[in-house]
């Protein structure tokens, strides 16, 4: 069967995409990186089936939903390779991307804070005065002390249990998930994160170099930050 046509849209950042991106990446499935603009975005907001970013075309039907997106790459090229569908593996690729999943939304809070404080009962400006900006540095700060090691040790488990990955020798989609929800505290532009919060859990970091020399991750990384 043909590969089909595949276009992803996003906007140019990371963000909820990459996993996508870095599953192609791995599954060397041809794409177009469709990167929106922030200023295109408000014209090409009522087209999209959600009203939401990524979509993602394939030949010729659009659907939205980063997860199922993800899950359709993975199982859908090289075999599977990178979401095994039967019995326990399948199980430890859910679960993983599950941890993933709970990581993200225990962080949330500290983000939305930060960029729609309306979300959470405040003013819309609350995130700009100074009640706002200590609100947001004590809940960072707590994240980074408490919660970040919880998952930290989580993750580092599931690497040592499994032979060197999240599900096993080889990476998935879990991986792909995990990865760059872990290398953005690393890059020291969100405030109240160090970019040395990961360094002490060395199981971790050391995962996080072992998926960035995978040929095809290192290729696509090459020149970006």
């Amino acid at each position: 069967m043909a590969t089909p046509k595949i276009k992803l849209s996003y906007f140019d950042i990371e963000g909820v995409a990459e996993p996508i991106r870095l599953a192609l990446v791995l599954n060397k499935v041809p794409f177009e990186d469709d990167r929106v603009k922030r200023e295109d975005w408000e014209t090409l907001k009522p087209t999209t089936k959600f009203g939401q970013l990524p979509t993602m075309k394939v030949d010729d039907m659009t659907f939205a939903q980063s997860g199922a997106m993800l899950r359709y790459i993975g199982k859908n090229f090289a075999e599977g390779a990178l979401f095994p569908q039967n019995g326990p593996e399948y199980l430890k690729v859910e679960e993983a991307m599950g941890l993933v999943e709970d990581l993200a939304k225990d962080w949330a809070p500290c983000l939305y804070l930060g960029m729609m404080p309306s979300k959470f009962g405040h003013d819309a400006d609350f995130n700009k005065t100074d009640a706002g900006k200590a609100k947001i540095k004590e809940l960072r700060e707590a994240w980074v002390k408490d919660s970040l090691p919880k998952f930290a040790k989580f993750f580092s488990q599931m690497i040592d249990e499994n032979g060197g990955f999240l599900c096993g020798k080889k990476p998935t989609i879990a991986d792909c998930l995990l990865l760059p929800s872990l290398r953005k505290y690393q890059k020291g532009f969100i405030d109240h994160v160090p970019k040395t919060c990961l360094d002490e859990h060395k199981t971790l970091a050391d995962w996080i170099k072992r998926m960035m020399e995978i040929p095809e991750i290192a290729d696509w990384y090459k020149g970006k930050q």
